[in-house]
């Protein structure tokens, strides 16, 4: 739960020291690299994810993520219920970083998140 709500606190702060942060709280973190992400956890870091994205889509060119995008903009327009969002959140975070079990690990988060952040998506940026 720790890093969960330190994710989501970061990703609420919207700055763009995030990269540095986030990483030092990783690091700060009980054994960070063998730290999973429940399902749970997604829930806490995807509603803090949904209000960044909302809050800054207009700013940045955010990569196409399956039915995430089309269903925050439902969300923007008060259309779909915040469960929906979440559900679709851990389903795009579970196809683009499959994991065993029930969780992430902490690298493929940050990875993810990084993506958020740079529009990069991380294939791309393994080949460079």
């Amino acid at each position: 739960m720790y890093i969960a709500q330190a994710t989501a606190d970061i990703l609420r702060q919207n700055d763009e020291r995030f990269s540095l942060v986030f990483a030092s709280h990783l690091v700060a973190a009980p054994a960070a690299s063998e730290a999973r992400i429940t399902i749970d956890d997604a829930k806490i870091i995807g509603q803090a994810l949904v209000e960044v994205l909302l809050a800054t889509m207009t700013r940045f060119p955010f990569p196409p993520l399956g039915d995430v995008a089309p269903r925050l903009h439902e969300m923007a327009s008060g259309l779909a219920p915040r469960a929906a969002i979440d559900r679709a959140f851990v389903a795009a975070c579970q196809d683009i970083f499959p994991a065993p079990g029930r969780g992430m690990t902490v690298n493929a988060w940050r990875e993810l998140l990084t993506w958020f952040l740079t529009a990069t998506p991380p294939a791309d940026r393994r080949d460079a």
